[in-house]
């Protein structure tokens, strides 16, 4: 009866065009399978896995890098990161200018949120060597794995239909990172770079659009496709190296 009032409630919402998503459980974010592995020119092991098990909101448009390992690294550059508003929409309070850190759920995850620069608790960024496409927070203390200790990655999690977006929030998982997370130079004049994955947009958004509480304002994500949640604001994420 549950899964019937989901689809139902679903099916309201995007035939009435309200720019909404149905908020998941935590304990029922995706696994993956892992199809093949093969080894990196630096000899660690790369894995591909499929998008089987990823939010099962029907989507014919977007696809998912699933997270890879990510081994110990040195950080090749440090850098915090900036949001700044890019549609003439903002939040309140505004979003403008916080810095992205990260609110703990356990000792291996996290969730990336929007911080006041004030408060000093913004994440230092760095690509590693292994992978220049891969972005890590070195500041995540990841439990000792054995003598070998991980650093923690970004993860997105692209879902939702072709015009609303999954209600997956931007994580860090000691030990992986989604691939092709990476500062790019920004087309858009006036930014010279910015954080960036495929061709989507970052959001900002209040968190209970994306099952947090509104104490805290949490990082999303939308493809070209999609609009933004209700709530949320699309931003740019730009880098200052340290």
């Amino acid at each position: 009866m549950s899964a019937i009032k989901t689809i139902f409630t679903t099916a309201l919402l995007l035939a009435s065009g309200i720019n909404a998503a149905v908020i998941p459980p935590r304990d029922s974010y995706p696994t993956t399978t892992i199809s093949s592995t093969s080894t990196s020119s630096e000899g660690y092991p790369t894995t591909t896995t499929t998008s089987e098990g990823y939010p099962t909101t029907t989507s014919t448009s977007t696809s998912t890098s699933a997270p890879t390992p990510v081994p110990t690294y040195t950080p090749s550059e440090s850098f915090r990161l900036t949001a700044e508003t890019i549609s003439g929409q903002d939040l309140t309070p505004s979003v403008e200018g916080r810095e992205v850190g990260f609110t703990k759920i356990n000792e291996t995850e996290a969730t990336l949120v929007l911080v006041p620069t004030a408060d000093l608790t913004g994440s230092v960024f760095s690509t590693g060597t292994l992978n220049e496409a891969t972005v890590n927070v070195a500041a995540f203390e990841c439990p000792k794995v054995g003598t070998r200790q991980d650093a923690a990655g970004v993860i997105v999690r692209p879902g939702g239909t072709f015009t609303i977006p999954s209600a997956w929030p931007v994580d860090l998982q000691c030990g992986a990172a989604t691939v092709g997370v990476k500062v790019l130079p920004e087309k858009t004049p006036g930014a010279d770079e910015s954080l960036q994955y495929q061709t989507g947009t970052w959001m900002a958004c209040e968190g209970s659009r994306l099952g947090l509480t509104d104490a805290v304002v949490a990082l999303g994500f939308r493809t070209e496709t999609q609009r933004p949640l209700e709530g949320c604001v699309d931003v740019r994420l730009v880098p200052t190296y340290v």
